[in-house]
This record gives structure tokens, sequence and C-alpha cells, in this order.
């Protein structure tokens, strides 16, 4: 808005339709294969996130007491769905996967886009944030209505 304050009033209405569709959603959780860049999300939606990583720096590292940790939740909580980082995160997602896999324990994994990066292909196919998180939206809907 503040680099492109001619496009303000569009953007706020987009980032209001986005909004009522996620309060709209029943109160869930979901489980994040990524950096904890969500609290602002959980604060303005009925979505809290629990993630893999609880910094926000991509320098952090994932280490072996956050993957178990994650996937003793997942397995605790009954979780049929992970979510991972679009961009950074499938070959992290796929390796809980297959390892809850060995314990007779599935899931599901799915992408989720961040507020903060586009994938080099949605920037080349002109894929607003709005239209990522229409996506995001879809991807919650199928497990969790």
């Amino acid at each position: 808005i503040l680099t492109e304050p001619e496009f303000a009033e569009k953007i706020i209405n987009n980032l209001n339709v986005v909004r009522e569709k996620f309060t709209s959603l029943k109160d869930t959780t979901i489980y994040y294969v990524g950096h904890d860049v969500f609290n602002d999300f959980s604060h303005e939606t009925n979505i809290t996130v629990f993630s893999l990583m609880s910094s926000f720096t991509d320098e952090a590292s994932i280490t072996s007491k956050d993957l178990e940790t994650m996937m003793s939740k997942i397995q605790n909580d009954n979780i049929k769905v992970i979510y991972y980082d679009s961009l950074s995160m499938l070959n992290t997602a796929k390796t809980i996967k297959r390892d809850l896999k060995g314990k007779g324990y599935n899931v599901e994994i799915r992408p989720f886009h961040s507020f903060h990066n586009v994938s080099l292909e949605d920037f080349k196919n002109g894929k607003s944030v709005f239209e990522l998180w229409e996506e995001n939206l879809l991807v919650i809907k199928e497990f969790y209505e």
C-alpha cells in the first residue's frame, strides 16, 4: 500500500474478502512444515498454526527434536494432513510422511503459501497473493469442512 497507494482500496478490499473467508472456517489447528510465520494470521482467523520450526528466520535449521515433536503431535492429535511451505519444505514434508508411514501412520501433505514469498512460476503466471491465499483456503477446506 505504501509503495503503490493508487491500489490501496483494491488491496484492502481483497484483504477483507480473504479475511472473511478464513474467519468463517470453524476453529482449526493446522500442522505446518516451515518457519513460524503465521502468528498474525492466527490472531486474525480461527486457525491456529502449529509450525515445525518455532523460529521466524530462514537461517534457523530443523533439528531432529523439531521433527520428533511434530511427528508425535501429529499422531497424538490424529492429524490426517500436514501443510508445508510451498517454496522450500516439500522434501521435509515427504520425509515426515514417509517416517510416519514407517510407524504405521498415514498422513497427507499439501502446499501452503506464506504471506511473504511467491514462487518464480507463480510470479511469471501473474498470480496475486490473494489467489495464492484462495488456494490455501481450498486445501484447508479439503480436510476441515
